[in-house]
């Protein structure tokens, strides 16, 4: 449906015009979400190993240490885990798609990252990319293939919650459907369009990803907007303010639009 070039083109010019704030925000981001907890029990020696952040293991405790205690850890690690991903990483992953946004019109500023955590509406975010995350899960359940149907299905929440985080949840949902009807594959395809550039990051030692993951996102977000104007267009979308916003209103199809 969409052309990549011009996508990829799109996304060019928005990074060079503020590349160095680009790729120092897109680099803290990747480290905070990056961040995790984990822990590990050696059953021959009894040992206890303990991770937190990118950093390696460390003996917290020895033999003494009794198997209750450690199962106990586990599950205090994992529940840890859990809410950073649920309070910290989703709604990090929805401000760095509205720097990017922003960053189509104007230089964006670092602190947009940031965005979702100042904003009253913070609990919506991260309300609906719970429900995202929990019903994806639910559909791989029944086996891998509906699963990945869902990741693409859900695909523009993240987006439509940067322009609209005071969205309602169901609204959310119709209009990621909306968006994505018949262009998952062109999504996948433009996903994995990005390979070369990754092994590019291989060959240098990761340096090119320091570009290359930037310029996916923002990419990305190009063609959220693709889908997003044209459903504009098509009379799906209704914008509420003037164009230097970003918010719009989803409009219900009606039969008559379906055909």
């Amino acid at each position: 449906m969409f052309i990549r070039a011009e996508l990829k083109q799109r996304a060019k010019d928005s990074i060079h015009r503020n590349i160095w704030i680009v790729i120092g925000t897109f680099l803290v981001f990747s480290l905070l979400t990056s961040s995790n907890f984990g822990t590990a029990v050696n059953l021959e020696t009894g040992q206890h190993y303990f991770r937190m952040g990118l950093g390696d293991y460390y003996v917290i405790s020895l033999d003494f240490i009794t198997v209750a205690i450690s199962t106990s850890l586990a599950v205090i690690i994992s529940l840890l885990t859990l809410a950073y991903s649920i309070f910290i990483s989703n709604p990090l992953k929805v401000g760095m798609n509205r720097f990017f946004l922003e960053n189509r019109q104007e230089p964006s500023r670092f602190e947009v990252l940031f965005s979702m955590f100042t904003s009253k509406t913070y609990l919506n975010v991260v309300k609906i990319m719970l429900l995202r995350d929990i019903y994806t899960f639910l559909w791989t359940l029944l086996f891998i293939i509906p699963g990945i149907y869902k990741v693409y299905q859900y695909y523009m929440i993240p987006y439509i919650l940067a322009e609209n985080p005071n969205m309602d949840s169901s609204e959310v949902f119709e209009m990621t459907k909306m968006l994505t009807e018949g262009v998952k594959l062109d999504i996948f395809v433009l996903e994995i369009s990005f390979l070369p550039w990754y092994l590019l990051g291989i060959v240098t030692c990761g340096l090119a990803l320091f570009y290359v993951t930037p310029y996916q996102e923002a990419t990305l977000c190009e063609a959220y907007i693709f889908l997003r104007d044209k459903a504009i267009d098509d009379g799906y979308l209704a914008p509420i303010d003037d164009e230097s916003e970003v918010e719009t209103e989803y409009v219900e199809p009606t039969i008559e639009d379906l055909h």
